[in-house]
């Protein structure tokens, strides 16, 4: 994890958080693609 600016390493991150970070960042490109889908031309 890193803090401020510029970036300084706090700590390493657990396994758990790497993996909660990337099941975030997947759901943020899963919604993306939902809301471009969704999308109508004006």
């Amino acid at each position: 994890m890193a803090e401020a600016y510029p970036g300084k390493v706090a700590r390493p991150l657990t396994d758990e958080e790497v993996a909660r970070l990337q099941d975030s960042a997947a759901h943020y490109v899963a919604n993306a693609a939902r809301y471009r889908d969704m999308l109508t031309p004006l």
